[in-house]
């Protein structure tokens, strides 16, 4: 027996508002994981912590990259915007009324450590460079990373072992072990040569008791850089990882065995 199947016009309609309405709860939850919406000529984004949630104050910067034939002069001097994250962590800058081309996107998130309030670098989830007549969207999130292609030292804190004034011991083998004092994880690692020295990166913002090692043996430590080179040498030194402009670097001077 042939059966045919038929189908009403409002039994057509309302398939068809069906799957409209399907359609449309899709798109309202592509976009509610997503965040906003963005339009040609602007870039969205959302920033979120550590633990997933949203992170407002966050700063967002649209940074001018192109060259564009002498064009941009007409733009005035500065090519760069930023945004401000709000509480869902969301934020929208237009760049199609700045200088034509390509601009990078960066971000600089709000992080507490030891009693201060620093702007880190956030980790974006892509780092090519935009058109500034596109719609883009990049999101960011505050999670230390050690290193990367475009920055060999990562966006956390430095650790930095020097020779002691008068010592020729070879540091570069020694391991560094950092006590976190303020909760977090204990850091062992072996140092690498940089150009900022012997060095041990991809430090959370955070107060640590420090020592080192060389061949199994803890060395004395005292402060490095510009602090009283008359400073006791001892096993260990507590110093804070905070953020800013040399609040990154914990520094000591070790003598070998």
């Amino acid at each position: 027996m042939k059966t045919t199947h038929r189908m009403t016009s409002m039994s057509r309609r309302a398939a068809g508002l069906g799957l409209v309405a399907s359609a449309s709860a899709i798109l309202a939850a592509c976009k509610s994981e997503a965040g906003p919406a963005p339009a040609p000529g602007h870039v969205v984004g959302r920033v979120t912590g550590e633990d997933g949630r949203p992170l407002a104050g966050a700063q967002i910067t649209a940074t001018y990259q192109s060259y564009g034939g002498g064009r941009a002069m007409r733009y005035g001097a500065s090519h760069s915007r930023t945004a401000t994250t709000d509480a869902s962590g969301a934020y929208r800058i237009r760049i199609d009324d700045m200088a034509p081309g390509e601009y990078s996107i960066s971000a600089h998130g709000p992080v507490r450590a030891d009693g201060a309030t620093q702007q880190w670098p956030l980790v974006a989830n892509d780092a090519a460079n935009i058109d500034n007549r596109s719609a883009s969207v990049r999101n960011f999130s505050w999670k230390v990373v050690e290193q990367s292609a475009d920055n060999p030292y990562g966006n956390g804190g430095i650790f930095v072992v020097e020779t002691a004034i008068g010592n020729y011991s070879d540091l570069s083998e020694a391991e560094v072990t950092l006590w976190p004092l303020t909760g977090g994880r204990t850091i062992v690692g072996q140092v690498r040569r940089t150009g900022e020295g012997l060095v041990v990166t991809g430090v959370p913002p955070g107060r640590y008791r420090a020592s080192v090692k060389l061949g199994g043996r803890t060395l004395q430590i005292n402060r490095g850089g510009m602090d009283d080179p008359n400073d006791p040498f001892v096993p260990s030194i507590e110093g804070s990882i905070t953020g800013g402009a040399s609040g990154n670097i914990f520094r000591v001077r070790a003598k070998g065995p």
